[in-house]
């Protein structure tokens, strides 16, 4: 801090309170490309700054007031800030979105993501592939078939926060208390040990399903919060509405551990879950057999072997066509 000039001191503390003015905006932005010393003396301020100021609620904070409590917990001596507010500019879409950004993630993960993307470390799984990613918390992560997370490169040492596309199965570390968190569409999910599949789809649409442990999710920068405890799991839609409800089909995993079990379930449940996991269509040629049960598990099997045994259980028979499997047969009745 002794080392810090005024005029950094003075430009850090008006953006941290949202009282930057655009051209002084771009003067802390320019001083900090200038070398990653400039950056790591502002992250380091930063700090201090979270632990004696409370989080920005409003875009234009009362900064002469917030750099007095900050002078006064840090025992720096400075001149009365002298800021007219008349000769602000007027801040345009984009910065207001960057605000409410930074707001919702926290400003030194923000900006390190935005100016200073060489210090972002990205990982993605192919089109044909899952890859499992361990993290420098010990924390694993399974990412699907075109699926995306970026962390921080100092994700170990202040916080432990995930940006994620796609779908990904997290086994996270307890780390002295310190909290887990996932960003993913318009959610964000906190954790401080446990395992949870997080699934982002097409229509903007984020769920979590637990596995074991106590998860919070909850919409990105808002307050409400539902816990999610194992065998529950929730989403957030494009409006930000939360539903949350019981997990009917436990194969929301198993694109990650290869496995599939069916617990006396519909074999239309059955036929839905295995379109999904192996990517193919079925064709009932008898909707009576959409009221069988079935109860078994199938591990690490092709789409051939988990259809032959399918067919000898349910008494039903099948032929493959380009990717369509066509399956007849008596089928149940529903009262059975």
């Amino acid at each position: 801090m002794e080392n810090k000039s005024e005029q950094h001191i003075e430009l850090f503390t008006k953006f941290l309170s949202g009282e930057s003015t655009r051209k002084e905006y771009e003067q802390l932005l320019s001083w900090l490309n200038e070398s990653a010393e400039n950056r790591e003396e502002f992250f380091n301020y930063q700090k201090i700054w979270n632990k004696t100021n409370k989080p920005l609620e409003t875009f234009f904070p009362d900064s002469e007031q917030a750099w007095k409590v900050f002078s006064e917990k840090n025992g720096i001596v400075q001149e009365k800030l002298k800021v007219t507010k008349s000769h602000h500019y007027s801040i345009s879409s984009f910065y207001k979105a960057a605000a409410v950004l930074l707001m919702g993630i926290g400003l030194a993960i923000t900006l390190k993501m935005v100016y200073f993307s060489k210090d972002m470390v990205e990982i993605s799984a192919g089109n044909d592939q899952v890859k499992k990613v361990v993290l420098p918390d010990s924390s694993e992560v399974w990412l699907n078939k075109n699926s995306q997370i970026t962390y921080s490169e100092n994700f170990n040492l202040d916080n432990r926060v995930v940006n994620l596309t796609g779908e990904a199965f997290f086994e996270v570390k307890k780390a002295e208390g310190r909290r887990f968190t996932i960003y993913a569409g318009n959610s964000k999910t906190e954790v401080v040990g446990t395992s949870f599949n997080i699934k982002e789809n097409e229509n903007s649409e984020v769920e979590v399903a637990v596995a074991t442990g106590r998860v919070a999710f909850s919409p990105k920068n808002e307050d409400r919060t539902v816990f999610l405890l194992p065998g529950e799991k929730a989403s957030v839609g494009s409006l930000k509405n939360i539903t949350k409800q019981k997990i009917e089909n436990e194969n929301f995993r198993s694109w990650q551990n290869n496995q599939l079990t069916f617990n006396d379930v519909v074999l239309n449940q059955v036929f839905n879950t295995l379109e999904q996991h192996y990517a193919i269509d079925m064709d009932i040629k008898s909707p009576t057999l959409l009221n069988c049960h079935y109860t078994g598990n199938f591990k690490e099997l092709t789409i051939e072997e988990v259809m032959e045994i399918l067919a000898a259980s349910a008494n039903f028979s099948y032929q493959e066509s380009d990717g369509v499997y066509h399956i007849s047969g008596e089928g149940c009745d529903p009262e059975m």
